[in-house]
């Protein structure tokens, strides 16, 4: 049995208009190349996580409960990938979006970025018992 590959990932999202943006989701999608959820599993940093973000259940997305304009938040979490998924491309696609306030015009902007954290240890190729951070 090969050693499980963990990746860990930061995505920082931030909000750069000029308005509060209430509400805010972040949804991060981890598929394989072919398209199909990935069989691994995602475990949420949460002591490393900003104060603001929880996590909603229902609707498989962190939730941030308030950004101000120019204020960001950070969340931290790993992906185990598993023997099923070995040999696979493992797709990871982060969105975020708030609320709008429908009485007014002016809506805020929101940015997202993910980081790797570490780097290959097999020359500048990821593999089987690599440790990825994001």
């Amino acid at each position: 049995m090969r050693k499980a590959v963990s990746a860990q990932y930061q995505i920082r999202v931030k909000n750069s208009g000029i308005v509060p943006i209430a509400e805010v989701e972040v949804t991060d999608t981890i598929t394989t190349g072919d398209e199909q959820q990935a069989s691994g599993t995602v475990t949420w940093d949460e002591e490393k996580t900003s104060a603001k973000v929880r996590w909603d259940e229902e609707k498989q997305v962190y939730v941030l409960s308030s950004l101000e304009a120019g204020e960001s938040a950070e969340i931290y979490y790993s992906y185990t990938v598993v023997n099923e998924d070995a040999g696979r491309t493992i797709i990871n696609t982060a969105v975020a979006k708030g609320s709008e306030d429908t009485t007014t015009t002016t809506i805020g902007e929101l940015e997202l970025e993910k980081r790797l954290l570490s780097q290959p240890t097999h020359g500048d190729m990821f593999a089987a018992g690599d440790r990825i951070l994001y």
